[in-house]
């Protein structure tokens, strides 16, 4: 599809809402769309935006879409090799061997979740096993939950998603720390490994232990180890913070490296759209009035 046609189902979409004929809407969805709110939460599949479309006609029945222009561009994805400080610029190598001089760096290429050793794992992740019970958690409240983690990141999670659900159990994986507090609160804890995970099309119905034994969970929440998803931010010298994520210094999210600025997962577990779409904001302001600042002698 190209450029122009994109933006014209764009057009076409939006005018259709305005004048209330959310079929036609319908039909330019994709039935596998995926969308991603700024709150954090997920609508995934075409059916699923739609209800979302219609309770919002149904609580804001008057609202219109004006529509100036529908901004978008066409990009090459090419994968920077390395980023080397040259005097008072950088030089950013692309894989292709090309290369481009730059004032500044904005670093934004995420993270790496490293799964756990659980068969099927990958199926569930994201949809039914999740890492934020803000996020996902209301989709699965007062189902059987559990949580897969141990000591205080364990036991900080389990209260977390207690208020969701009265039905949870915090699996361990090994012998659980903190047993008499658990105790205390009337914690559901198993401490045997879990070796799989059972379900369809995405949604979490059973875990298996190594035991053969088998408990009912329609959601299960974890908080995985995570790397960065690039070395560059290391090679260019950029200190890490606690997390093993990108230290950044001031309120423009500017890392150890003067020039280099850092926004997103990259920087704090505190991983939501939201955010990364301020912190991208934030570092663009403090990029931007960097540059002038310099020009202006």
């Amino acid at each position: 599809m190209s450029l122009a046609q994109n933006k014209a189902i764009v057009v076409q979409f939006y005018k259709a809402v305005n004048q209330g004929n959310l079929k036609q809407a319908k039909e330019m969805l994709a039935p596998n769309i995926v969308v991603h709110t700024m709150t954090g939460s997920v609508i995934r599949s075409g059916d699923k935006f739609f209800e979302h479309l219609q309770m919002a006609r149904s609580a804001f029945p008057d609202v219109y879409y004006t529509i100036e222009d529908v901004i978008a561009v066409e990009f090459q994805a090419i994968a920077v090799k390395e980023i080397k400080p040259s005097g008072n610029q950088f030089d950013v190598v692309f894989e292709d061997g090309t290369m481009e001089k730059s004032r500044k760096i904005l670093l934004a290429f995420g993270v790496i979740d490293e799964f756990p050793d659980i068969e099927n794992f990958g199926e569930f992740w994201g949809t039914s096993v999740f890492h934020c019970p803000y996020c996902h958690a209301w989709e699965v409240r007062d189902e059987p939950l559990a949580v897969f983690g141990n000591a205080e990141t364990g036991i900080e999670m389990a209260v977390l998603l207690k208020n969701w659900s009265a039905d949870l159990v915090l699996c361990t994986n090994s012998e659980a720390d903190q047993k008499k507090l658990l105790e205390n609160h009337k914690m559901i804890v198993r401490e045997e490994k879990i070796t799989r995970l059972e379900g369809d099309n995405g949604r979490l119905e059973t875990i298996v232990f190594e035991t053969s034994k088998e408990i009912a969970c329609h959601g299960m929440l974890i908080r995985p180890k995570q790397k960065l998803r690039s070395d560059l931010a290391e090679k260019l010298g950029c200190e890490l913070n606690e997390f093993n994520l990108i230290k950044t210094t001031n309120v423009f999210y500017e890392t150890s490296v003067k020039g280099v600025y850092a926004a997103g997962d990259i920087t704090s577990p505190m991983q939501a759209i939201a955010v990364a779409v301020f912190q991208g904001s934030a570092a663009a302001s403090g990029l931007n009035h960097s540059l002038i600042a310099e020009d202006f002698v």
